[in-house]
């Protein structure tokens, strides 16, 4: 990782930066053609829930202070086994010019946070059409696959 990226915890300031990111991952991912669009105001509301709390996490990576990549997640009580914490990444995306070891470094960061804050699994959802590279590198990381999202859009 160079050191001219810094990866850091997100202040209310990154805002706006982190809804261009948001943007940028919808433009790629086109989750508008299975009918979920992005809401600007519902994701600013989100993602300042996630700065805010303190059980949840987000992170972003800025070069040249920019916001350039960031993963924010929530650690909760699993669902079928309330004793379990269990970490569930919401939002995970790094601009593409920036992707390689930086991304991993940020993605670190993340998982020492969910370990330090008691959860015993994280959940990573790869978009689809990064399913297949990045498979790898998340086992290598130690993850194993578990279920795959099916979507419809209901009349």
């Amino acid at each position: 990782m160079g050191s001219d990226y810094i990866i850091r915890e997100a202040e209310l300031k990154d805002v706006p930066g982190l809804l261009r990111c948001a943007k940028n991952f919808f433009k790629y991912a086109k989750y508008e053609d299975y009918g979920l669009p992005l809401d600007d105001v519902s994701f600013v509301e989100m993602v300042c829930g996630y700065i805010e709390a303190d059980h949840s996490k987000c992170l972003v990576t800025e070069k040249d202070e920019k916001v350039v990549g960031a993963v924010c997640g929530i650690v909760t009580p699993w669902t079928f086994n309330k004793k379990i914490l269990f970490a569930y990444e919401a939002f995970y995306w790094m601009e593409p010019e920036h992707r390689g070891k930086v991304s991993i470094k940020m993605l670190s960061e993340y998982e020492d946070w969910v370990q330090r804050y008691g959860a015993v699994n994280v959940m990573i959802q790869p978009e689809t059409n990064l399913t297949e590279k990045v498979g790898k590198l998340y086992e290598k990381r130690g993850y194993k696959p578990l279920e795959h999202f099916w979507v419809k859009i209901c009349p």
